[in-house]
Parts: structure tokens; sequence; C-alpha cells
């Protein structure tokens, strides 16, 4: 699944380094892969496939073929809209129902390092359809 509901943005006067991304509080829920995506104005949002579906790869101001690992991606300040990134991650639930209390990410700016925690809280939960022929 792909999970892309965090926007990075960075609203100090210098450039922001990612040094790393994870969940936190995860149970049930495998963080697979991530990428920082260049977008103008909406966040990817989720998607059931990774890589995310075309539709959601070429809606409008996502820069698909401009993403870079998170892991020294740099987001520049921010005084319009051209600064924004998107976390997009790749997640895999490994149990019935999965759940993170949310994202964590770690950066430096001007030699200092922080910690972000989204409050964003998710669950996934798998779901198997039977058919009757």
């Amino acid at each position: 699944m792909t999970n892309g509901l965090t926007v990075l943005e960075n609203h100090s006067k210098g450039t922001v380094t990612v040094e790393q991304v994870s969940y936190y509080r995860a149970h049930n829920l495998a963080f697979v892969q991530a990428v920082v995506v260049p977008i103008r104005g909406y966040a990817m949002g989720f998607s059931l496939s990774w890589p995310p579906d075309k539709a959601t790869i070429k809606q409008p101001g996502v820069q698909w073929t401009k993403r870079v690992p998170p892991n020294g991606a740099e987001i520049p300040p921010d005084s319009s809209n051209n600064g924004f990134r998107n976390l997009v991650i790749a997640t895999r639930p490994t149990a019935h129902k999965g759940t993170a209390a949310g994202v964590e990410i770690r950066y430096r700016e001007d030699g200092q390092q922080y910690i972000l925690r989204t409050h964003t809280r998710f669950v996934f939960v798998v779901a198997h359809t039977a058919y009757k022929c």
C-alpha cells in the first residue's frame, strides 16, 4: 500500500535535511520503503499499490520523476508553494490489522537535529472477500 498523506514543509530560513523516517508505536505494520516527492498543491494520498497507480502519480503538481530517498532529502526554505515535499511510504500490514501512532521524521537544520512526530494515526485492515459461484 502507499501512504502519501505526510507533507513536508520548511518554514525556517535554512535548508532542512531529512535524516530518517519511520512509523512510531507501530504494531503489525512494516515500513517497507519511502520516497520524498516534490509537489505543488495536493499530497498523493493513499493507494492500494506500490508504486502508486498511474492516476495518483500523474495528479497535477506531483513530480514523481524527481522523487528521492528520504535519508538525505533536502527541503528548501518555503516562501511559496514550490518547496513542499510529499513523504510517500510503502506500507505492508503483517497481520489482519496494522496500526501506527504516526510518522516520525528526524531532520537537521543549521547544525541542529530535530524530531517531528505527526499525530495522524494509521489503521490498516486487510479484508478478504469470499465469492461464491
